[in-house]
Order: C-alpha cells, then structure tokens, then sequence
C-alpha cells in the first residue's frame, strides 16, 4: 500500500505539468473552434476583403471557403475533446502522447503555408503557435524533470 501510494503522489506531480499545459491549449483550441463555427462567414468575407482577393469572388469559392472554415472548427473541437481527455482521465503514457501531439499539431501549423493571411494575422498565427511548443517543451521536458 504505502511504497504504491507514495508512487501515485510522484507520478501525479510528474504528468501535473503537461496536464494543465493540454487542458490549456483544449480551451484554446474550443476557443478557436466556437468562432470559426460561429463567425465563418464573417471570417472569409473579411480575408476576402483583403486587397488582394478580388471583389469578384464566385459565390461557390466563398461558400467553400466557410465550409472549410466550419469544417476545421469541428476538427478543433475534436482535437480538444481528445486533449481534455488524456489530460484528465489518461495514465502517464496518455499524458506523454497527448503533450507530444498538441506540440505536433502546432508545428503542422507552423508548417502550413498561408499566403492568403495578412503579415499581422500571420504573424500573430506563427507567435500563438511557436509559444506552444515552447510551453509543451517546457511543461514536457522541463518542469517535471524539475519536480521533486
């Protein structure tokens, strides 16, 4: 009993970290998906009234484009569901593959190219995501090692 129970106390301040670091980049991600559901329209017609798409957009092209836009706010949600998850309920491997995976997701990101967005939005868009890695790398590799 008690060696075990001294196991699960260390076990649990070694995984705290990366917990709270999925479970924040979950309410990120539910963040990014209630606006890209709820505002896809407004989202596209505003990139589209950047200067260079034309005003002359087929209506087709726009109606997919908001179809693309909702379709990743339902992926969004789902990768926050299967983040929340592996923080809550997932054993220590589940924590590790689900860290491993929010900092995969953010470098897939930053690999993607977006030569539709604004230089702010996109540059914002590569900040947001390069300070996720870091914090993963941190929260992963850092802090636990760190812990007691």
């Amino acid at each position: 009993g008690r060696c075990s129970d001294h196991m699960e106390a260390a076990m649990v301040v070694g995984t705290a970290a990366p917990r709270a670091y999925m479970l924040s980049v979950s309410a990120l991600l539910a963040l990014s998906a209630t606006a890209y559901l709820s505002k896809a329209a407004r989202m596209v017609g505003s990139a589209l009234q950047d200067d260079r798409w034309t005003e002359a957009m087929p209506a087709l092209a726009s109606q997919f484009a908001i179809f693309s836009v909702r379709l990743l706010g339902v992926q969004f949600a789902v990768v926050a569901v299967l983040l929340t998850a592996c923080a809550l309920i997932g054993d220590d491997r589940m924590v590790m593959a689900g860290g491993h995976a929010a900092m995969l997701w953010s470098l897939g990101q930053l690999l993607v190219p977006t030569p539709f967005l604004s230089d702010k939005n996109a540059r914002r868009r590569r900040a947001v995501h390069r300070a996720i890695i870091v914090v993963g790398i941190i929260s992963i590799y850092l802090m636990p090692a760190a812990a007691p």
